[in-house]
């Protein structure tokens, strides 16, 4: 039986061959080529490595073999440009590193900012921090001894305000002389959808505590629970050091620390011996506060807990801490304490080199959780930052941000946030208006699938909150909110790092 197939003619099939050849050819073309009447100049990644030049003549097998041979070149050429795209970005990182290390800030950058000080004593800052005298806040040297240690346990509220109770804690371990053990925080309030869910939560996660311990001169300052239990394995005797609140109701003074007394001991699943406690009085000058200790013998363990409402600032002759990101402790480090983990680091930088650049304002926008605070007798016209008015208006936050970009040059905004969807699309169509951009790392169920977050856990609601932060800490100008522990724990890193600027301000407080 004759078959029914049909064969492809010599013709057909050479032009077959040719139609790969002729998209290649359209592929090595010069853009300036295919837009003869486009007289502009267009510079694209990688042009340098096109193809042009080359002239295809001969037969279809030489055709083919040159086609193969054009697109091996292709693919090493497409090796070449991703090095050079990686180099860029290694190159950017660590522009970025140097200049949280301080080496590159240029003088607005760093402000009229003293090394020894806090910004209060500066033109720049407002508000809690007016009428403190530079001789209030000497610095305390922290050198630790070796077998001296102190259980740094904050038992209250969220993340952000631990962290404000853990970093005024290190003034102290320097005071006492000891190293510093960061228990894990049980019972810390993780907010998700639908509620709040109640975790046992390791700093060392998210802190680059083997940078920490760097900051004294012994070296050895910090160390984690962990690292801790593996020195003193077995039943641990220790005093308690407990703090009470100039703002609490004085008939319930010592429920705090009898609360947490019980606390302590049912969550760290060891055999501890406490000696007694000792009860501080807020603000003790340091001399007193080491006398108080010594009432228990100056014991190796000493356990110390609090939260960010009642950790003693002795420093201040008796007045109430402003709100600042200070530790008036000496460090041999150069950045912050609780510097973020080199992971996290890492993954902040990569996102600021493939989407903001060097150059962007960045914003912590408080909106879901205020709803809570808010009074139904509150007045509309009331000013944002007064008791009971902690929100605003999204037009009216629009023409904020307009008026702080435009301040500084500056048209792409960084937005860590609570709010809805809808809240930050109205923002976005706003602000595009005035030519600006919003951008926001993407959804915690999404962000694991980028590769500028590789190295991360996925689905870590406070890994991606502390990412969060150390973007916000990294751009040219910050935008806090009010009331805000989230935005404190970023100005702390942007003091520490020399980042903080005159241009840093509260939202709609730019003046």
């Amino acid at each position: 039986m004759a078959s029914n197939k049909r064969r492809l003619s010599p013709t057909a099939l050479i032009a077959l061959l040719l139609i790969p050849v002729g998209l290649l050819l359209l592929y090595q073309t010069p853009p300036q080529a295919l837009f003869a009447s486009d007289t502009r100049t267009r510079s694209f990644p990688g042009d340098d490595l096109m193809f042009g030049g080359d002239k295809y003549e001969g037969s279809a097998a030489e055709l083919l073999a040159k086609a193969i041979a054009l697109s091996e070149n292709m693919q090493r050429q497409g090796r070449v440009l991703r090095e050079r795209l990686a180099a860029q970005e290694t190159q950017l990182s660590a522009g970025l590193t140097q200049q949280l290390e301080g080496n590159t800030l240029s003088t607005e950058r760093r402000g009229v900012l003293s090394s020894a000080y806090p910004p209060s004593f500066t033109k720049c800052h407002h508000g809690d921090w007016e009428g403190y005298q530079e001789d209030e806040f000497p610095l305390v040297k922290w050198t630790p001894r070796r077998e001296k240690f102190m259980l740094a346990a904050c038992y209250d509220g969220g993340y952000s305000n631990r962290m404000l109770c853990i970093t005024f804690l290190v003034q102290i371990a320097a005071m006492l002389g000891r190293r510093m053990v960061l228990l894990p925080w049980p019972g810390m309030i993780l907010p998700h959808q639908g509620g709040d869910e109640w975790i046992t939560f390791d700093l060392a996660s998210v802190i680059d505590v083997d940078f920490m311990a760097s900051c004294a001169a012994t070296g050895d300052a910090a160390l984690t629970w962990d690292a801790f239990r593996k020195e003193h394995p077995g039943p641990i005797a220790a005093a308690g050091l407990c703090f009470e609140s100039p703002i609490a109701d004085p008939t319930k003074l010592k429920q705090p620390c009898g609360w947490a007394i019980q606390h302590g001991a049912e969550n760290y699943d060891i055999n501890v011996d406490f000696k007694g406690w000792v009860n501080v009085t807020n603000a003790l000058p340091e001399d007193e506060l080491v006398q108080s200790l010594r009432q228990a013998g100056d014991p190796d363990v000493v356990w110390v807990l609090g939260t960010h409402n009642n950790i003693p600032h002795v420093w201040n002759n008796g007045q109430m801490r402003p709100s600042w990101p200070y530790t008036p402790v000496t460090r041999t480090c150069n950045g912050s304490f609780f510097q973020p983990t080199p992971a996290i680091m890492l993954a902040a930088k990569r996102f600021i080199a493939g989407y903001t650049g060097e150059k962007f304002a960045a914003i912590h926008l408080r909106r879901n959780d205020f709803i809570d605070h808010l009074t139904l007798d509150t007045k509309m016209d009331c000013q944002y930052g007064d008791p009971g008015c902690f929100t605003l208006s999204i037009p009216q936050l629009a023409k904020c941000l307009d008026r702080a970009l435009e301040a500084k040059g500056l048209s792409l905004l960084f937005v860590a946030t609570d709010a809805t969807a809808e809240e930050i699309e109205l923002l976005k169509e706003l602000l595009r208006g005035g030519g600006k951009t919003v951008i926001r790392i993407p959804r915690i169920t999404e962000v694991h699938k980028h590769r500028w977050y590789q190295g991360l856990p996925p689905n870590d609601e406070m890994v991606y909150s502390v990412v969060e932060k150390t973007i916000c800490a990294m751009a040219t100008i910050y935008i806090s909110s009010f009331y805000s522990t989230f935005s404190q724990d970023i100005q702390r890193l942007r003091y520490d790092w020399n980042l903080d600027t005159c241009h840093d301000h509260l939202i709609c407080r730019l003046d």
